[in-house]
């Protein structure tokens, strides 16, 4: 990590602490330390640094030390672990970002495993944006890797996964249906009956049809990036320091 100058912490959880760095040529990055233990699976690395898509939050390098660092785009913006319910339209909006970097994931062969408030990040444009793509892959091939992984996801642990079972592109979706749940309490419960199924079979199939069904339904239909700017009126690195520093 000798080429990044590392500015200040944003985040941490039992999966390792992040922060904003600055990189050899100039520009901000997030830096993810993950734990010493365990030890992560670094086979797909070149997978994980690959992956480009407009709503997730790419892989820069993967930096080997006592603690491996995850070098990512950094997104300027607010996450929705700072923010309740809002809007039924900018849910939507919201959500169909979400889905559609799930879709780009998944079709990649990658399974988040981690999704919750915390790494769903609105950016200043209105772009919605996915964070800690990697962790899952890197930490959720062993027992206590997976088990670091759960501790953050709370109620977004699907039933399956918490009985055992392996991560899963409907484990992925339980997790998104608890995430819209907190955005928009009591509405589209059509959808979020679906997505928080107890059976993984009855959930939809895949990320992209929840994108679509969001998108189509009637509340996403006439809102603007503007509008869920409005709505999350983004914050600035110091104040999630200070958020940081007040939880510790």
């Amino acid at each position: 990590m000798d080429r990044y100058e590392v500015l200040h912490p944003v985040w941490r959880d039992p999966a390792g602490s992040t922060y904003v760095a600055r990189s050899p040529d100039g520009q901000p990055v997030a830096v993810r330390f993950l734990p010493a233990e365990p030890a992560p699976d670094l086979s797909r690395g070149r997978l994980l640094t690959a992956i480009r898509h407009p709503n997730l939050a790419g892989v820069r390098e993967l930096v080997a030390g006592p603690r491996l660092a995850v070098v990512s785009e950094v997104v300027e913006g607010v996450a929705l672990r700072r923010r309740g319910p809002v809007a039924p339209a900018a849910a939507a909006r919201i959500g169909a970002g979400i889905a559609a970097g799930l879709h780009a994931l998944h079709e990649a062969g990658v399974v988040h495993q981690h999704l919750n408030p915390a790494n769903v990040v609105v950016a200043r444009s209105g772009d919605v944006l996915l964070t800690d793509i990697a962790l899952g892959p890197l930490l959720g091939a062993s027992p206590a890797g997976r088990q670091r992984l759960h501790a953050g996801l709370g109620a977004g642990l699907s039933p399956e996964v918490a009985a055992g079972a392996a991560p899963s592109v409907a484990s992925d979706l339980y997790a998104l249906g608890v995430v819209l749940a907190g955005l928009m309490p009591g509405l589209m419960r059509g959808l979020l009956r679906a997505l928080l199924a107890p059976d993984p079979n009855s959930r939809p199939a895949s990320a992209a049809d929840v994108r679509r069904w969001l998108i189509n339904s009637r509340s996403a239909i006439h809102v603007t990036d503007d509008q869920v700017v409005a709505t999350y009126q983004t914050s600035t690195y110091s104040e999630e320091y200070s958020a940081w520093s007040s939880s510790s």
